[in-house]
C-alpha cells in the first residue's frame, strides 16, 4: 500500500533551529528553548495538510513495517538563465546544484508528515523509513513544489523470490 501527494508552492527546506535562553526570575540562565523558523513551521503545516488529504482520500490506514520514501523537489528555473539554459533545465539536463541541500527537504517532508501535537497519519514513526530516494529538479512546467510518495516495502524473503522468478 502507498500514499502519494503533491505540496504546491515554493519548497521550504528544514531551517536551522532558533535558540533562546530561559531565565529564572533572577535573570540566571536555566535552560535553552529551540524552535522552528516561521517559514519552516508554515511549510511543515502545509505538508501535513496535504498528507492528511491523501490519507483521508486513500485507504485511511497506517502503513506498517519498513517503508520507502520517494521525494521529488521541483524548483523554479532562475530568471538569470539564458534561453538555451532554461530549455536545458526544463528538459532535465541541468540540475539545481546550489543550496538548499536535498537532505533539508527530506527533513522538512518527514517532520511535516509527523507534526508534533497533531494526530499521527500515514505512519506512526519516521524510524519506519528504511529507504529514501530523493531528487532536486527544475520544474519543467512552471509548477514548483514537492512530490512525496510513501509505500510499504515487500518483505525481504518475498522480494528475493520475486527477483528469482524474474531471472527465470
Amino acid at each position: 500500500m502507498k500514499y502519494w501527494f503533491f505540496v504546491e508552492g515554493h519548497p521550504e527546506p528544514q531551517a536551522r533551529p532558533r535558540f533562546s535562553v530561559r531565565k529564572d526570575r533572577y535573570g540566571r540562565a536555566i535552560g535553552v528553548n529551540t524552535r522552528d523558523t516561521d517559514k519552516s513551521k508554515a511549510y511543515k503545516e502545509r505538508v501535513y495538510a496535504c498528507a492528511l488529504t491523501a490519507y483521508k482520500n486513500g485507504e485511511k490506514t497506517m502503513l506498517q513495517g519498513p517503508l520507502e520514501l520517494r521525494l521529488l523537489v521541483f524548483r523554479e528555473i532562475p530568471t538569470s538563465f539564458s534561453k538555451k539554459k532554461r530549455t536545458e533545465a526544463a528538459g532535465g539536463q541541468i540540475y539545481p546544484t546550489q543550496r538548499p541541500d536535498l537532505d533539508n527537504y527530506i527533513k522538512a517532508a518527514l517532520d511535516g508528515i509527523g507534526m508534533k501535537g497533531l494526530p499521527k497519519i500515514i505512519f506512526s514513526d519516521d524510524a519506519q523509513i528504511v529507504r529514501i530516494s530523493a531528487e532536486k529538479r527544475y520544474s519543467f512546467n512552471g509548477q514548483v513544489g514537492m512530490a512525496i510518495e510513501i509505500k510499504e516495502l515487500m518483505p525481504t524473503v518475498a522480494r528475493e523470490s520475486f527477483v528469482k522468478e524474474e531471472r527465470g
